[in-house]
């Protein structure tokens, strides 16, 4: 981690993860205890990354810190099966967002971020998959849906021309999210309340488009279909009546090796890679309904 500066993002990262798929002893606002069957979440953060592109005839590496997203998150249980649910979360840049391009311009960042998906359980929230399960709070989910991640890029280059790189990226993810209610295993009631969380997600298969463009200059297109990448988050949660807070970490990992390169001069070719980093703390509130 490059820097304290990059403390809380992903508001929720895994808002539906660390904080709005959480099951707990306490009752919603409108639901009895481990049965409500809405819940929704909102924060804030701030996260740090880097991104790069090579290609013949455009290459690049941006780096930011400090840039401020917001986020929502909502969880919807399926009626009569509360161990099916649909959640989803959006989010982008708010503020901040400043980093460099290749060490030596200014640049303004923004993210945008989209995910839906489709979540089952496996042990816990009354899974018939495991009846025997023992902790009556904690759960394993597995997931499957789709995520959208775009990055802009604003630079101002010492020659007074700016040169601008919108990168986005789309495909389908599978997941596994987990959470353990320490007073499952512990009497003690110093922990009512607490739980810690995980998440991994593969992205097996995405697509990935990237436009340079340069004031008075060249533009190029750089698209592959055969990007990959990857998604780890840990967080402590704390739930007290409907309300859930959450603190944690995520990283996010995007590649594409190859693909096909286009300038506005009308020359076609080949670029060699596409690489995005995502680092980020997060700090989120979670109200179950």
């Amino acid at each position: 981690m490059r820097t304290l500066s990059s403390a809380l993002l992903l508001s929720l990262a895994l808002a539906t993860g660390a904080g709005a798929q959480e099951a707990a002893d306490e009752p919603g606002l409108f639901a009895e205890p481990e049965e409500s069957p809405v819940t929704l979440t909102a924060g804030l953060g701030l996260s740090e990354g880097d991104m790069k592109f090579a290609g013949s005839r455009a290459s690049g590496h941006f780096k930011y810190s400090s840039n401020l997203v917001a986020l929502v998150a909502a969880e919807g249980r399926l009626p009569g099966c509360p161990w099916v649910s649909l959640w989803g979360r959006a989010g982008t840049t708010v503020a901040g967002g400043h980093g460099r391009l290749d060490d030596d311009y200014d640049s303004d960042v923004s993210l945008t971020l989209a995910e839906l998906n489709l979540s089952v359980a496996l042990a816990g929230r009354g899974s018939p998959l495991a009846p025997n399960h023992e902790l009556p709070r904690s759960y394993l989910d597995a997931y499957l849906g789709v995520r959208s991640f775009t990055e802009r890029f604003e630079a101002d280059r010492s020659s007074g021309l700016d040169q601008n790189y919108d990168l986005s990226w789309v495909g389908p993810q599978v997941g596994l999210h987990g959470c353990w209610w320490l007073s499952d295993t512990y009497a003690d009631p110093a922990v009512r309340g607490w739980s810690a969380s995980a998440g991994i997600a593969l992205l097996p298969w995405l697509m990935a488009e990237g436009d340079s463009r340069v004031e008075k200059g060249l533009d190029v297109s750089q698209d592959s279909d055969t990007g990959y990448g990857y998604i780890w988050s840990l967080a402590a949660n704390y739930r007290r009546g409907p309300c859930t807070i959450s603190f944690g970490y995520e990283e996010q990992h995007l590649y594409a090796d190859s693909g096909r390169e286009k300038a506005s001069s009308g020359s076609n070719g080949d670029f060699w890679s596409l690489e995005s980093q995502r680092r980020a703390f997060f700090l989120s509130l979670t109200v179950n309904f």
